[in-house]
């Protein structure tokens, strides 16, 4: 096989979350993690004539954090950033009462970022990727 080609398979799980994903108009999510999976690790390799090192899958725990992480970073790291930087704006200018609003180039019209139904629904989504979490919930929030 030529490892500069590799190409391995999402397990069963983690094609039914990328379906999920993409079912949630998120493909760009599940295109990140399915690329990620399917172009596998790097490993040292002891006989190998390719400069020492080889190709390798990643396993199914390791495919299933790779997919949990990137929908936690995605959605609850984010929005805990966007809140913390329109705080650190308001404290930086010592302006309490500061709004930010993002738009596309050239438009007055404010683009949310994060709804309603969001905000309701986050700190369940954190929850249960907590729950889900390969390893256990006590390793869920250390920073890899």
């Amino acid at each position: 096989m030529n490892t500069r080609f590799a190409s391995f398979e999402p397990t069963e799980d983690v094609t039914a979350l990328l379906a999920s994903l993409r079912q949630a108009g998120l493909a760009w999510i599940a295109d990140e993690i399915e690329g990620v999976i399917r172009n596998g690790y790097s490993v040292q390799a002891t006989h190998d004539k390719h400069n020492g090192h080889r190709v390798a899958p990643f396993d199914a725990d390791e495919q299933l954090r790779i997919a949990l992480r990137a929908i936690q970073r995605y959605t609850v790291e984010l929005h805990k950033l966007w809140h913390w930087a329109q705080d650190d704006l308001r404290e930086t200018l010592e302006n309490p009462n500061l709004q930010v609003s993002v738009a596309y180039l050239g438009s007055q019209e404010s683009i949310h970022l994060f709804d309603q139904d969001f905000e309701m629904h986050l700190a369940k989504l954190d929850e249960l990727l907590r729950r889900a979490w390969p390893g256990g919930v006590e390793t869920y929030d250390f920073v890899e």
